[in-house]
């Protein structure tokens, strides 16, 4: 289970928005949260233990105006993360990962990134979204590169420039776009935490984008 924060908030509200998160998972319990954030121009990643009853101190002076917030059961370390030269990328997906034309490199020879990288799906998928991704055009660079004939799998791709969604095939959970006063937000459920939000279901196969502007957000 996973939500993103986008707009003027503080760390108060990350901190609400993962407890409400893991009081809807029960079997098994969400155990921590991995959050990416944005700060400045660069992206960073915080981990937290729920098991720890100080977990809330360890992202208590969290800045950011964009994060993505997912929920860690047993054997889960959501999201991933990596790191290029001079940008990082964070993703996060749900569902089975499609299978990539033969043609598209391996994380092991993109040049984004570290030639130790492993070779699994997931980070193939990863990685042919970095060389896809298109900061002035986040909506069609990423429609573009879903792969033919596969059922699109559902996945959060950060960057530092904006936060792209693509809602696939995946029909469960319902996801949900809820605007508030300066912060938008896009969860699973309707969170109560997010004071004075409306809320509209995210159709599948839609693919959205939340970018970052100095003082605004679109």
């Amino acid at each position: 289970m996973n939500a993103v924060i986008a707009g003027r908030f503080d760390s108060a509200l990350v901190i609400a928005v993962a407890r409400e998160l893991a009081g809807h998972l029960s079997e098994p319990p969400a155990l921590g949260a991995g959050i990416a954030y944005c700060y400045g121009n660069r992206l960073e990643m915080a981990k937290v233990d729920f098991k720890n009853p100080s977990w809330p101190d360890g992202i208590a002076e969290l800045k950011t105006d964009l994060a993505l917030i997912c929920l860690n059961q047993p054997g889960q370390d959501r999201p991933l993360l990596h790191r290029g030269r001079s940008r990082s990328w964070s993703l996060d997906i749900t569902g089975p990962v499609p299978q990539l034309p033969a043609d598209v490199p391996s994380p092991a020879t993109a040049s984004w990134t570290r030639p130790s990288f492993s070779n699994r799906p997931e980070d193939r998928f990863f990685a042919h979204l970095v060389e896809c991704f298109d900061p002035h055009d986040p909506v069609g660079s990423i429609e573009a590169c879903r792969v033919k004939d596969s059922s699109p799998p559902r996945f959060f791709f950060l960057a530092p420039d904006a936060l792209v969604l693509d809602s696939g095939s995946v029909p469960e959970p319902e996801l949900l776009f809820g605007r508030a006063q300066m912060v938008r937000v896009v969860s699973p459920v309707r969170l109560e935490s997010v004071i004075g939000a409306e809320w509209e279901p995210v159709s599948p196969l839609t693919v959205l984008a939340l970018t970052r502007f100095r003082h605004s957000l679109a």
